[in-house]
């Protein structure tokens, strides 16, 4: 680990802010008492309180043992009927905008429909809450506001007060009042659905005394935020990254086809719903998406704020101290990544993955504090754009490296996601051997 640059450190507010990495980075995410984020967090607690999130010491320890069970593995696939519902009113509402060929599409931005698919897919899976299409526009721009004035606070500690916090808020509380008035009704929902959302687990926490009723709200706030609001980026940091590479995108094309097949005898793309052990096997469009969280990773940056001397490798970094782990810049390591600002999904490829250190990539960050819903996350990733490839060519007449990201507490790109969205067949392969060919063709071009 110790290819990498050492650490600097700048006077702040809270005394010395210092940006790590290598053998440093490791001892700060993997310490088990140093859990504590660092003092910008804080603007979040007006919105989500002491959450998952946000909580420390033994709150955050007690929070994180009770949640667990929520997101294992094996509970993950009864959410997969949304991923893919949501997923199909998405391919639907793109086949209005799509052209037949190059020459006939203008590139559109579609972030914003990303943005809203995601808000549905959270809110459906944490609330059991169905929202209309287009309901709750709101709740996506109150978000970005609060990220854009929390960026400006950071750049120029100007912050005063975010309107659109109480918006957000008003809107979780609504839907938890609504969801608690039907308690009784839970039973047979759960029944007829098939499976607990988030929330009605949350409330039977609440109703055993597990979970204060004011936690409750956090919780619900928090996931909310975190379920929708990284994700989609990544989704769209994915398909901007492909849409840039149309080499990659045509194995992309040639996997999802070739599972098609497998799944479906009919052919009809339509009809297909995929599950965790389907998407599974999609292996190049799960390099793709590691490519692009490597690239473009959703949180750009965490915290710790050090409630102890911490000493790593003969240096001190004192009580008080301010810890900055940047996954941007540690994935960007030309130590590690020869090819750092190149898209390269070869860059997960097992034999290559085998040979760096768990640390040299930290999407979902790592260590106690790592992202507890990081695979419910990939899930969806995976289910939606397996849908979107499925149906559709993207391109765009943009530079790859000249749609920046704007750093703010969520990665997003500066210029949107402008692309041009062209109707495909999904084209069921039946020689397995005319795919491999085709992948071989592809991976010497």
């Amino acid at each position: 680990m110790g290819r990498c640059a050492g650490v600097s450190n700048w006077p702040c507010k809270s005394g010395t802010s210092r940006w790590a990495q290598c053998d440093v980075l490791v001892e700060i995410l993997e310490n088990s008492v140093e859990l504590t984020k660092g003092n910008d967090y804080n603007l979040f607690k007006q919105w989500l309180g002491e959450g998952l999130l946000l909580s420390t010491d033994a709150k955050w320890k007690r929070q994180r043992r009770i949640m667990t069970p929520t997101f294992h593995f094996a509970k993950l696939n009864q959410y997969t009927d949304i991923f893919n519902g949501k997923a199909r009113e998405l391919v639907q509402s793109l086949t209005n905008l799509a052209s037949a060929d190059d020459n006939s599409s203008k590139a559109l931005d579609i972030s914003e429909m990303i943005q809203h698919i995601s808000l549905a897919i959270a809110t459906e899976a944490i609330m059991g809450v169905r929202l209309q299409k287009d309901s709750h526009c709101e709740y996506v721009k109150a978000v970005a506001d609060f990220n854009r004035h929390l960026h400006d606070f950071l750049m120029l500690r100007c912050f005063t007060s975010v309107p659109s916090l109480g918006f957000c808020s008003a809107i979780i509380g609504e839907r938890i009042a609504i969801r608690a008035q039907q308690r009784k009704h839970l039973d047979k929902e759960r029944a007829e659905k098939g499976g607990d959302f988030f929330l009605y687990t949350l409330l039977d926490m609440e109703g055993n005394g597990t979970l204060e009723p004011e936690e409750l709200h956090e919780q619900v706030d928090t996931f909310m935020f975190a379920g929708h609001d990284t994700t989609s980026h990544a989704l769209i940091w994915t398909l901007w990254c492909i849409a840039c590479h149309p080499q990659y995108q045509r194995l992309i094309h040639a996997e999802i086809d070739a599972k098609c097949k497998k799944m479906n005898a009919k052919g009809i793309a339509e009809e297909i719903s995929f599950k965790s052990a389907d998407v599974n096997e999609l292996r190049y469009l799960d390099r793709c998406i590691r490519e692009s969280l490597r690239m473009f990773p959703a949180v750009p940056v965490v915290e710790r704020q050090l409630q102890n001397d911490l000493a790593v490798n003969g240096k001190v970094w004192p009580r008080g101290a301010l810890a900055v782990v940047a996954p941007i810049l540690i994935h960007h390591n030309e130590q590690v990544y020869p090819n750092q600002w190149h898209f390269d999904p070869d860059n997960f490829l097992p034999e290559k993955m085998a040979k760096r250190n768990a640390f040299d990539y930290i999407p979902f960050s790592g260590g106690p504090r790592n992202c507890i819903g990081q695979k419910f996350a990939m899930l969806q990733l995976k289910i939606v754009l397996a849908h979107l490839f499925c149906h559709f060519r993207f391109s765009t007449e943009v530079p790859f490296l000249q749609n920046l990201p704007a750093l703010e507490p969520i990665l997003r790109p500066q210029n949107g996601l402008p692309l041009k969205i062209i109707k495909r067949e999904c084209e069921i392969i039946t020689n397995e051997e005319k795919r491999l060919d085709l992948l071989m063709d592809e991976k010497s071009e």
